[in-house]
């Protein structure tokens, strides 16, 4: 199911930002098409409802300095839409 992303809502991290793995069996990172080491962040949207958790991948260099639980996220240039 495809939820339109609304970035006026709040959005927490769940934890830090830990590197995205492309092959889990020799460890190597995903990169996105520049060649820029991904990270992931589990995170949680504020919703009429329940908070509705969510997987974030942010290239290396629009990663802040700290993340960690709490941390909200500003998401300057969504993709418009996420899965579940």
């Amino acid at each position: 199911m495809n939820i339109p992303m609304d970035t006026s809502r709040l959005i927490l991290a769940m934890g830090p930002a830990a590197p995205r793995i492309k092959d889990k069996q020799t460890g190597e990172l995903d990169t996105n098409r520049e060649g820029v080491s991904l990270y992931e962040v589990q995170a949680v949207m504020q919703t009429d409802g329940a908070p509705l958790p969510m997987t974030i991948s942010v290239p290396e260099t629009g990663l802040a300095d700290a993340i960690d639980v709490g941390s909200v996220v500003n998401l300057s240039r969504p993709r418009g839409y996420f899965g579940l």
